[in-house]
Protein backbone atom coordinates (compact mmCIF):
# COMPACT_ATOMS: atom_id res chain seq x y z
CA UNK A 1 0.00 0.00 0.00
CA UNK A 2 1.48 3.33 -0.95
CA UNK A 3 1.84 6.17 1.54
CA UNK A 4 -1.03 8.22 0.09
CA UNK A 5 -3.42 5.27 0.50
CA UNK A 6 -2.21 4.69 4.05
CA UNK A 7 -2.79 8.35 4.89
CA UNK A 8 -6.26 8.35 3.33
CA UNK A 9 -7.29 5.27 5.33
CA UNK A 10 -5.77 6.75 8.49
CA UNK A 11 -7.64 10.04 7.98
CA UNK A 12 -10.90 8.18 7.34
CA UNK A 13 -10.51 5.98 10.43
CA UNK A 14 -9.59 9.01 12.57
CA UNK A 15 -12.68 10.81 11.29
CA UNK A 16 -14.83 7.85 12.34
CA UNK A 17 -13.31 8.09 15.84
CA UNK A 18 -13.98 11.82 16.03
CA UNK A 19 -17.54 11.33 14.82
CA UNK A 20 -18.06 8.74 17.53
CA UNK A 21 -16.87 11.22 20.15
CA UNK A 22 -19.12 13.96 18.77
CA UNK A 23 -22.12 11.62 18.80
CA UNK A 24 -21.33 10.54 22.35
CA UNK A 25 -21.22 14.18 23.54
CA UNK A 26 -24.40 15.00 21.61
CA UNK A 27 -26.22 12.10 23.27
CA UNK A 28 -24.96 13.09 26.72
CA UNK A 29 -26.29 16.62 26.17
CA UNK A 30 -29.59 15.24 24.91
CA UNK A 31 -29.98 13.00 27.95
CA UNK A 32 -28.98 15.85 30.29
CA UNK A 33 -31.82 17.95 28.84
CA UNK A 34 -34.22 15.06 29.52
CA UNK A 35 -34.57 14.62 25.76
CA UNK A 36 -36.09 18.07 25.37
CA UNK A 37 -33.32 20.00 23.57
CA UNK A 38 -31.28 19.23 20.49
CA UNK A 39 -27.78 20.67 20.73
CA UNK A 40 -26.32 22.95 18.11
CA UNK A 41 -23.86 20.17 17.24
CA UNK A 42 -26.49 18.24 15.27
CA UNK A 43 -25.95 20.05 11.94
CA UNK A 44 -22.22 19.28 12.11
CA UNK A 45 -22.98 15.64 12.93
CA UNK A 46 -25.38 15.41 10.00
CA UNK A 47 -22.77 16.92 7.69
CA UNK A 48 -20.18 14.49 9.03
CA UNK A 49 -22.47 11.52 8.46
CA UNK A 50 -22.89 12.70 4.87
CA UNK A 51 -19.11 12.77 4.46
CA UNK A 52 -18.84 9.26 5.91
CA UNK A 53 -21.54 8.09 3.50
CA UNK A 54 -19.64 9.54 0.53
CA UNK A 55 -16.32 8.07 1.69
CA UNK A 56 -17.94 4.72 2.44
CA UNK A 57 -19.40 4.57 -1.06
CA UNK A 58 -15.97 5.29 -2.54
CA UNK A 59 -14.30 2.60 -0.41
CA UNK A 60 -17.10 0.19 -1.38
CA UNK A 61 -16.47 0.90 -5.07
CA UNK A 62 -12.77 0.18 -4.50
CA UNK A 63 -13.67 -3.12 -2.85
CA UNK A 64 -12.27 -2.01 0.50
CA UNK A 65 -15.54 -1.79 2.42
CA UNK A 66 -18.32 -4.38 2.39
CA UNK A 67 -21.44 -3.26 0.54
CA UNK A 68 -23.67 -4.55 3.33
CA UNK A 69 -21.93 -2.24 5.84
CA UNK A 70 -22.55 0.77 3.63
CA UNK A 71 -26.19 -0.28 3.13
CA UNK A 72 -26.60 -0.75 6.88
CA UNK A 73 -25.16 2.74 7.46
CA UNK A 74 -27.53 4.29 4.90
CA UNK A 75 -30.54 2.52 6.39
CA UNK A 76 -29.58 3.77 9.84
CA UNK A 77 -29.30 7.33 8.50
CA UNK A 78 -32.87 7.02 7.20
CA UNK A 79 -34.06 5.82 10.61
CA UNK A 80 -32.25 8.70 12.33
CA UNK A 81 -33.89 11.16 9.94
CA UNK A 82 -37.30 9.68 10.67
CA UNK A 83 -36.74 9.91 14.44
CA UNK A 84 -35.64 13.52 14.07
CA UNK A 85 -38.61 14.36 11.85
CA UNK A 86 -40.96 12.82 14.42
CA UNK A 87 -39.14 14.66 17.23
CA UNK A 88 -38.61 11.30 18.91
CA UNK A 89 -35.43 12.32 20.69
CA UNK A 90 -35.30 9.21 22.88
CA UNK A 91 -35.25 7.06 19.75
CA UNK A 92 -32.69 9.38 18.15
CA UNK A 93 -30.47 8.99 21.21
CA UNK A 94 -30.84 5.21 21.25
CA UNK A 95 -30.15 4.84 17.53
CA UNK A 96 -26.99 6.88 17.90
CA UNK A 97 -25.75 5.09 21.03
CA UNK A 98 -26.74 1.50 20.35
CA UNK A 99 -26.51 1.32 16.57
CA UNK A 100 -24.43 4.15 15.11
CA UNK A 101 -21.50 4.02 17.53
CA UNK A 102 -20.89 0.28 17.00
CA UNK A 103 -21.41 0.66 13.25
CA UNK A 104 -18.80 3.41 13.02
CA UNK A 105 -16.29 0.91 14.41
CA UNK A 106 -17.36 -1.63 11.79
CA UNK A 107 -16.86 0.90 9.01
CA UNK A 108 -13.15 1.23 9.78
CA UNK A 109 -10.66 -0.11 7.28
CA UNK A 110 -7.75 -2.09 8.67
CA UNK A 111 -5.70 -2.19 5.49
CA UNK A 112 -6.14 -1.66 1.78
CA UNK A 113 -6.61 -4.93 -0.10
CA UNK A 114 -5.83 -3.66 -3.59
Amino acid sequence: MDEQCRQTVSDYNNYLDKMGQAIQHFCEDLADSDYAEISMALPAIIEGLGWINDAGNEFKELGELAADRVTQFQQLIARLAEALENKDYVLLHDLFIYEMLPLLEQLKISEIKN
